[in-house]
C-alpha cells in the first residue's frame, strides 16, 4: 500500500471564490489562490512526492493553526491539539489542496474516494499536513 505525507508551512489558507472579469465575462482563479496552489504543489514535489496516477486514493488534510500570541501559557497548553473554529472554512482548505495536486499527485481529484479533514490549534508555526494513501488492493 503506497502512502505519502507532506507538509505545507505557514498559516492554512482556503480556496478563494472564482472571480469574473466584467469586460470579458471570463471566470478566473484569484492570484492569491493560484500562488497558494503552486506552494502546495512545490511542497509535494520538494518532499519527494510521486504520482498515484488514476488509482483511488484516500486524502487526509490536517490544518494546523498557530495560537494567538495573546493566549497565556496555561491556555496554550490546554488548547494545543484541540479543534479550531477559525476561518477559513474547512471545505475550502481541502478544496485548495485537492485542486493544487491535480495532474501532480493524481490524474484528477475525482480519484479521491475518501477525504478526511480537520482543523486544530497548534503551539507551533502552523501549516497543512496532507497524507495520501493508495486504496488499491
Amino acid at each position: 500500500m503506497k502512502r505519502f505525507e507532506f507538509t505545507v508551512s505557514g498559516r492554512p489558507k482556503g480556496k478563494g471564490r472564482p472571480r469574473m472579469n466584467r469586460k470579458t465575462g471570463q471566470v478566473y482563479t484569484p492570484p492569491a489562490t493560484r500562488a497558494y496552489e503552486s506552494e502546495i504543489r512545490q511542497a509535494f514535489l520538494r518532499q519527494g512526492g510521486e504520482s498515484f496516477g488514476g488509482a483511488p486514493v484516500m486524502v487526509e488534510v490536517e490544518a494546523l493553526f498557530p495560537m494567538p500570541q495573546s493566549w497565556g501559557k496555561k491556555d496554550r497548553a490546554e488548547r494545543d491539539g484541540t479543534y479550531c473554529e477559525n476561518k477559513p472554512d474547512l471545505d475550502n482548505i481541502a478544496k485548495v489542496a485537492l485542486d493544487a495536486l491535480n495532474s501532480v499527485a493524481w490524474t484528477d481529484d475525482k480519484t479521491v474516494a475518501v477525504l478526511i479533514a480537520q482543523k486544530r490549534w497548534t503551539a507551533g508555526a502552523g501549516g497543512v499536513k496532507v497524507t495520501i494513501t493508495d486504496l488499491t488492493v
